[in-house]
């Protein structure tokens, strides 16, 4: 028989800041089903009644909240505030009764291996280095060969990054040793030591509850499958064997930056892949058809469509209760609280799970309470972070603004190609195997300048821990209602993700908080075309940590392989939740079997078939976004969202200017990275013979000049001949010398559109 479990998460949702009701207490509720079919023919919504209409059903219950010993009577929030409330046939439109239903599968993150880089420690030492050479190399590209000769300050750079090295009569080391992923190899050692069951890293995860005090008590011991984003010196730590594997922090730092993007190992076929035949190519992946739980999921990001659906409520708490009366006495005040549920109908009260969750209020929040110090009162606790690359930074945050993706992989193939140059030019003979056109100076990769991002050193540390943590209360869910009780959320439990705020700070002057993610929203049903009426500005969010693996575990891949980037969001003078304007290059198939690029206005109803059954557009709020410029200083702030979908507002008045320094970064100039480009040539006329771009060619006699050349007799009966009839002859040879090509974003961050944009009111 078909089973379901209904997991109920209360959270705190603020204030009400206007109307009759201004100043009280708020909370949502979020409806999470966990639908089970036993049989094949219970493999539809059909076969769960309760959900076949779910707006009716949960009209039958009555909430309470519970908050220690007391219970206090919830009132629905939409009726008092004029919002529209759950409707039925909105739910039958988009959940039929043959919507299939998968039983539901959880993911338990901590089982798989994490990898990741520490954006910190690559930036850290691109300005390390970089600024040496900057130093002593001011004039020309610095010196490589002969190696000992090499510049000084690129010298110690490739040492450090793995640059064999000459220890007495042998040479030791090698970034590309890296490159062996047979046996004995690095990727071996790692599979044996660090990415399985028996990782040598454990760590404690949060346990399911709350101690006495309402503070977290620690669980059970777990497997850390994640490699330390910091080298540590191999001298007798217990990882010291680990460690030793690698010559320094800037090698460690460059191989995870490696591995990061070498998933698959090359296998002959991939090879061959580099120059393709256009034959055996595989097929684009078939898109999957959303299940009951996948498509009602897919609806997150859409709050106020949840709360048309029934499965997100809000309600104000009574005006006397004990949190505010915590506040008056102390002012601020921390607890937990629970979800009460009474039916009036005959549904089966033993399948709902109800957990606290574990709150903290002042006089202007009412946020839920965080387990760890990334967080702060529905804020991420940015304060002190800055683009300085300090590698003993106290804090988890950072600001960039170089591309660390770029550099990392740039800074690789630098190392390689330096070592295969090295390494040829001591071969015998004069001059070794390094050709004559190979210079003895050679430049660094150039840097890119990516916006202005935020990344979290550890990242993938915490989510390990963090994913141990649900796996447990996971566990409880599925013992029963009784043991749900027993679970307490934090704010890591119901983090859904962040809304970013920018300050651009122009002539010392810190100008007003501009939200990254206002947007304009137009919602249609799929099926039907009709438009839903929705509120049309709101705010997105950026999602929180997400991992990718390999699509094709035929590959060799280990599938428990995930990949997660230490970078939790980056501004590139656009909005985050929506994509800028312009077509997209779509692929066409031609009779020729040649594929072609078409530029097309992509819409959701391109790829409607198989989808959640609702058809979105959205743009940027007019007047929402602030302009990044290079030479312009920015601070930056991440509100929390929960799986409501609720954050702080960006102009609530808790938050003021930015004078919590617990809560915002530090100013951040924008600076522009990328070299300027050489002027470019450019023909006047059409080429002659033995003419190109940077050959210029006039021809003469002893008795001729140019123009006269060119109307002698020989001349003329020689550029008849069919040879001659592509080419142009003139008495001058000249080029014009322009500017390079620029991109229209890399003019825009100029500002040199700026006077004919205007306002952007």
């Amino acid at each position: 028989m078909a089973t379901q479990t209904i997991l109920w998460t209360v959270l705190p949702a603020g204030r009400v800041t206007e109307g009759a009701l201004k100043g009280r207490l708020k909370v949502s509720v979020v409806a999470s089903p966990r639908l089970t079919p036993e049989r094949a023919n219970e493999r539809e919504l059909r076969a769960f009644p309760e959900w076949l209409l779910w707006p009716r059903t949960v009209a039958e219950a009555k909430f309470g909240l519970r908050i220690g010993n007391t219970l206090l009577p919830l009132e629905p929030l939409g009726p008092l505030a004029g919002q529209a409330q759950p409707d039925v046939d909105l739910w039958s439109q988009l959940f039929a009764p043959e919507t299939p239903v998968d039983g539901f599968v959880f993911k338990d993150m901590s089982r798989v291996n994490l990898r990741s880089y520490a954006v910190r420690n690559v930036l850290g030492l691109a300005r390390k280095y970089y600024a040496q050479l900057a130093v002593g190399a001011t004039s020309r590209h610095p010196t490589l060969l002969p190696w000992s000769s090499a510049n000084p300050a690129l010298r110690a750079m490739l040492i450090d990054m793995g640059a064999p090295r000459e220890v007495g009569a042998e040479r030791q080391g090698g970034f590309a040793r890296f490159f062996n992923d047979g046996d004995g190899g690095i990727e071996q050692v790692l599979r044996n030591s660090v990415f399985g069951p028996k990782s040598k890293y454990s760590g404690t995860a949060a346990g399911i509850g709350v101690d006495r005090g309402g503070n977290p008590v620690n669980g059970a011991s777990f497997p850390v499958r994640v490699l330390p984003p910091d080298w540590q010196p191999p001298n007798g730590t217990p990882d010291t064997e680990l460690m030793a594997n690698w010559a320094s922090a800037a090698e460690y730092t460059l191989y995870q930056a490696d591995r990061f993007y070498r998933r698959e190992p090359l296998s002959a076929d991939a090879l061959a892949m580099r120059r393709p035949s256009g034959k055996d190519i595989p097929p684009p992946p078939e898109s999957q058809t959303l299940d009951f739980h996948k498509r009602l999921a897919s609806y997150s990001d859409y709050p106020a469509l949840l709360r048309r659906l029934g499965v997100l409520l809000d309600f104000v708490l009574p005006a006397e209760n004990p949190i505010d009366q915590q506040v008056r006495q102390q002012g601020n005040a921390q607890g937990t609280m629970q979800l009460d549920l009474r039916w009036a109908n005959d549904h089966d009260p033993g399948v709902d799970g109800c957990p606290a969750t574990a709150w903290q209020a002042d006089s202007q929040r009412f946020t839920a309470r965080p387990r760890t110090n990334d967080h702060h009162m529905g804020m991420l606790r940015l304060g002190g972070a800055n683009d300085r690359w300090d590698q003993s930074k106290r804090i988890p945050f950072d600001v960039y603004q170089v591309d660390p993706d770029g550099t990392a992989l740039k800074t690789v193939d630098f190392v390689l190609s330096a070592q295969r140059l090295i390494d040829k030019s001591r071969k015998s003979g004069t001059d070794g195997a390094v050709t004559y056109t190979t210079g003895d100076d050679q430049p660094v990769a150039a840097l890119r300048a990516g916006g202005i991002g935020v990344s979290r050193h550890g990242r993938a540390a915490a989510l390990a821990f963090g994913a141990a943590s649900s796996a447990a209360k996971d566990g409880a869910v599925r013992s029963g209602a009784a043991a749900s009780a027993g679970i307490a959320l934090f704010t890591e439990d119901v983090l859904r993700g962040y809304r970013v705020d920018v300050q651009p700070i122009i002539g010392g002057k810190p100008g007003r908080w501009q939200s990254l993610c206002r947007r304009q929203g137009a919602y249609q049903i799929a099926a039907t075309g009709a438009k839903l009426s929705l509120p049309a500005d709101d705010e997105g969010y950026v999602k929180g940590a997400s991992t990718t693996s390999t699509a094709n575990p035929a590959s060799g891949a280990d599938p428990d392989d995930h990949y997660l980037h230490e970078s939790l969001f980056r501004w590139a003078g656009w909005s985050l939740v929506v994509p800028r304007p312009g077509r997209t290059l779509r692929a066409q198939d031609g009779d020729s079997g040649v594929q072609a690029e078409v530029p097309t206005d992509v819409t959701d109803a391109v790829a409607a078939a198989d989808g959640n059954g609702i058809l979105t557009s959205f743009v940027a709020a007019k007047g929402s976004l602030p302009r990044l410029r290079f030479g312009f200083a920015y601070r930056l702030r991440a509100r929390l969202v929960d799986l409501a979908g609720n954050s702080l507002d960006v102009d609530d008045p808790s938050l003021g200017d930015g004078e919590n320094e617990l809560e915002v970064t530090q100013p951040v100039t924008y600076w522009r990275f990328e070299p300027v480009d050489p002027p470019v040539l450019v023909q006047r006329a059409r080429a002659s013979e033995g003419e190109s771009l940077e050959r210029m060619v006039i021809r003469s006699n002893y008795d001729a000049d140019p123009a006269t050349f060119l109307t002698t007799g020989a001349f003329a009966d020689a550029i008849k001949l069919p040879a001659s009839a592509d080419f142009a002859y003139t008495p001058a040879n000249e080029r014009h010398v322009v500017p390079p090509k620029a991109s229209q974003t890399l003019c825009e961050t100029h500002g040199l559109f700026d006077p004919m944009f205007g306002s952007a009111s």
